[in-house]
């Protein structure tokens, strides 16, 4: 969502009659801003709110409280995570790719005095050991990279909760409007 944005500003900015090296400066700073975004479009999910019926649903199934470690791989603006953090659970944190939208959770979560943490990370490369309980909102070849790359490595017990889109070859244990539970 940022990175078209800046996109655009890039594209205006580029057709004005500027010194060449401060279009090389902009192209630089948009490269800085708006690649890790697109990696993440590419192998994760581009930021997409949840909609407010999924959210019930995730609260359902995801019975958040006192005692979990939940993560939330590829948080966007750290709405969802902050709110489950809320719950009273020991450990809340969102992992967010995207600069812009990083950048955007922290401000919020500025203003919303919880105890999320919002971190700048490539999830992938994170050890989710620590997490009993995992949200994402992935597409369905991130799914099949969790499935194939995450899910084995997790510890008997922890909660997967996948908003929209399921791990192709297991079977979850329950499903409230296209939230899928599984539990290793």
């Amino acid at each position: 969502m940022f990175e078209v944005l800046l996109t655009l500003i890039l594209a205006v900015s580029v057709s004005f009659d500027l010194n060449i090296w401060l279009k090389v400066a902009i192209f630089c700073v948009w490269a800085i801003l708006v690649l890790p975004g697109m990696y993440a479009m590419i192998f994760g999910a581009p930021y997409v709110r949840s909609l407010k019926r999924k959210d019930f649903a995730i609260f359902e199934l995801g019975n958040f409280g006192e005692g979990d470690r939940v993560v939330d791989l590829g948080c966007g603006d750290g709405v969802l995570i902050g709110r489950i953090a809320k719950k009273g659970v020991s450990l809340a944190v969102g992992y967010e790719m995207s600069i812009p939208t990083f950048l955007f959770a922290k401000w919020l979560s500025f203003f919303r005095k919880g105890k999320a943490e919002i971190k700048y990370g490539n999830f992938w490369k994170k050890d989710l050991m620590k997490f009993n309980k995992i949200f994402c909102f992935l597409f369905d070849r991130s799914m099949e990279k969790f499935e194939r790359e995450v899910w084995p490595t997790l510890k008997k017990g922890t909660i997967v909760i996948s908003n929209e889109f399921k791990m192709p070859t297991l079977k979850p244990k329950k499903v409230v409007d296209r939230v899928y539970l599984y539990e290793k």
